[in-house]
């Protein structure tokens, strides 16, 4: 199983639990800020998306947001972002 994105390698990419995201935020030292600057949302989402699944404040991460962050932190396992 790759630790950072949560899957096992050559597997359809879900999306995260609320402590795989905190273990990749933890792995790269962004923070919650950072991470709602790069997906162009709020941070109380990030907040949300991050709290613990046993609480009323967790909500989850929409698979295309979790995308983006690992591809935006060049940490998505089947594709990289390039620059021409």
């Amino acid at each position: 199983m790759n630790p950072v994105s949560g899957h096992k390698d050559n597997q359809e990419l879900k999306a995260p639990d609320a402590q795989t995201l905190r273990n990749l935020m933890k792995e790269v030292r962004i923070t919650r800020q950072e991470v709602a600057e790069l997906l162009h949302v709020n941070t109380n989402t990030v907040n949300a998306w991050a709290a613990a699944e046993n609480t009323s404040l967790h909500r989850p991460m929409p698979l295309m947001a979790w995308e983006l962050l690992l591809l935006k932190l060049n940490r998505h396992p089947s594709k990289r972002v390039f620059e021409l």
